[in-house]
Formats: C-alpha cells, sequence, structure tokens
C-alpha cells in the first residue's frame, strides 16, 4: 500500500471520485474520511459499495443479500465473534470459498474475477483487526473495494452517519 498522500484508488489523490453521483472530493479527501471511520463505520460503508456494485450492475441472489444483510449487521452485533463465524458459513463469505453456482451463471462473461475481489475485499474490511490491534488494513481494502467501483465507473455511496 502506497502513503495515501500521493496515490489513490485509481492514480493520484488530487483526481475528483464521484460519491454518490453528486459530492466530488479528491482521492486524499475521501481516504481522510474514511481513515476516521470506526471498524464498524469502515464496515457499513464496504457493504454499501458491494450494494451500489450489484446495483449498478443488476445482480440480485440470495447469497449476496445474505451476505450483505451479515455484513451491515456489525453495527448491532452482541458478540463480533460469533459475527465472524456466522458469516464464515453464508452460502457466498468472501473467504475464498466458491462462488454459488446461481452468482457465477447470472454475472457477464469476464466479470466473475472483479466480482469476488470485491466481496473479499469488502469481507476483509471487517475481520482483518478484529482480533488484534487497529491496523490500517481495513482503509487498505476500502481502497481496494473502491477501486472496483472506480473500474466500472460506479459513482461510490454517500459517507452516512451509519456508515460512521
Amino acid at each position: 500500500m502506497g502513503d495515501t498522500s500521493t496515490d489513490s484508488f485509481s492514480g493520484k489523490t488530487d483526481q475528483p471520485a464521484p460519491v454518490d453521483g453528486t459530492e466530488i472530493v479528491n482521492g486524499k479527501e475521501l481516504l481522510e474520511r474514511l481513515a476516521m471511520l470506526s471498524p464498524v463505520g469502515m464496515q457499513v460503508y464496504a457493504s454499501s459499495c458491494l450494494r451500489r456494485y450489484c446495483d449498478a450492475n443488476g445482480f440480485s441472489h440470495a447469497a449476496i443479500d445474505a451476505l450483505l444483510a451479515h455484513l451491515d449487521s456489525i453495527a448491532v452485533a452482541g458478540s463480533l465473534p460469533e459475527w465472524e463465524c456466522s458469516g464464515a458459513l453464508l452460502e457466498l463469505n468472501g473467504r475464498g470459498d466458491p462462488v454459488p453456482a446461481g452468482i457465477e451463471s447470472a454475472l457477464p462473461e469476464g466479470e466473475l474475477q472483479r466480482f469476488m475481489t470485491l466481496v473479499e475485499a469488502v469481507v476483509e474490511v471487517g475481520i482483518v483487526d478484529l482480533y488484534g490491534t487497529r491496523t490500517d488494513q481495513p482503509l487498505a481494502f476500502l481502497r481496494k473495494t473502491i477501486a472496483v467501483l472506480e473500474q466500472g465507473e460506479i459513482p461510490l455511496p454517500p459517507l452516512t452517519n451509519a456508515s460512521g
């Protein structure tokens, strides 16, 4: 991961990043805002990025819905270890398991790798620091998440009170 003051998701931090199609911020400003979120807030924002990607591409599947509901539930989880364990049991869990056949067949040709990169990055945002001290790894996975949306020219979801 590079120095956040000199590089961004797709290049330079002075490049604008469309956020929800209305707000334009540079990459450095967006990174600063994301870095100020709690780990739970970062996970909720990452989940909103996956939701935005699926909506923009017209992807819909019960396993995606279950993963999104699980990721969002971190905000109200009573036990983080239980939350993590329940996520590992999901049909689509972002932890290296094969993609459910129904999702794979619904994806356009060549989109599977991008989708899996996104899912794995989004899931890692919430679990990478779950049992240790806080690091910059959740932010690194958020950068990867955002890069996938940028590659698809999908506006980023807004930062809301729910994500921070």
